[in-house]
């Protein structure tokens, strides 16, 4: 097979220059290598160099599911390569990444379904290989915090759990790694302001539990900074919104640090707080109060 698929190299190269942006042909072709990289494992190592310059020949808007598990299988099997190829492919998805997101929430928006792939592929890399996560430059970091301050405002619920869940993964990947710890401490106030925002209103209220995720992993691994990045946040009388009272924001501070162990208690006291900010009483009913 190894034989076969090195004298078709050439022919899928003359392919992909009609088609290398094609998302059907891509697909197909992804998964050709993909199958190839998971059955023949280890002895495809021969042929493995052709089939990533192949891979990196995709073109440059193409960022589907089938190329991404591809790159994760390769990155699974051989990721104790000593070769940079090996670390260099991660990096190639990202600034791939990198080139289509450009900052712009409005494109992840109008593909979320590149971004839930995107983020699970991520969290299976965070998770598994974390090794090939270090050898990131410093720019990979700060663009996965920019996607994370973006993709936490998402209103789609699939798309956004993908999200939390990568966020969570990173957040807890930054104790491992001082560099992604310092990009952390830097952006962590703006993604407190984010999180609570969101939990506020900006968001639709049926995602909040999905919200409260991050600042869950937050409180339960940076309680002092995490404290500090909500205080200031809910010093101001009108953030989220009004409607919350100073009793109402301490309790919510004393929930950072009292549940920190207990999921299911933290996300009672979010819904709280989220019901409170939105003037409608936690069991869902309007109070006397409405907040518009």
């Amino acid at each position: 097979l190894c034989c076969v698929l090195r004298d078709l190299t050439p022919i899928l190269h003359l392919i992909l220059k009609q088609y290398a942006d094609d998302n059907e042909v891509t697909e197909k072709l992804c998964e050709i290598l993909s199958r190839t990289v998971t059955t023949l494992r280890e002895s495809i190592s021969p042929i493995l160099k052709p089939l990533l310059e192949l891979a990196q020949s995709i073109g440059p808007n193409i960022l589907h599911a089938q190329f991404l598990n591809f790159v994760r299988n390769t990155l699974l099997l051989f990721s104790q390569d000593t070769d940079k190829q090996m670390f260099n492919l991660f990096i190639a998805v990202l600034q791939r990444f990198g080139c289509l997101f450009k900052g712009d929430i409005q494109w992840l928006k109008d593909h979320v379904d590149i971004v839930e792939d995107f983020s699970n592929f991520l969290i299976q890399i965070i998770k598994k290989l974390p090794t090939v996560v270090h050898h990131c430059p410093n720019e990979a970091f700060v663009l996965l915090f920019q996607f994370v301050k973006n993709g936490l405002q998402l209103h789609e619920q699939a798309t956004l759990r993908s999200v939390t869940m990568f966020t969570s993964n990173y957040i807890e990947y930054t104790k491992s790694n001082q560099r992604a710890a310092d990009l952390l401490k830097q952006n962590g106030l703006e993604i407190v302001q984010i999180l609570l925002k969101c939990i506020g209103g900006a968001s639709p209220r049926h995602l909040v539990d999905t919200l409260s995720l991050p600042l869950f992993t937050l409180s339960k691994l940076y309680i002092d900074c995490t404290s500090n990045w909500v205080q200031q946040c809910l010093n101001d009388p009108n953030f989220p919104t009004p409607s919350p009272k100073r009793h109402h924001r301490e309790a919510l501070i004393k929930a950072l640090t009292s549940e920190r162990t207990s999921r299911a208690n933290f996300k009672d006291h979010i819904n709280t707080f989220s019901s409170t900010c939105r003037g409608i009483d936690y069991s869902g009913t309007s109070s006397t109060r409405n907040h518009s």
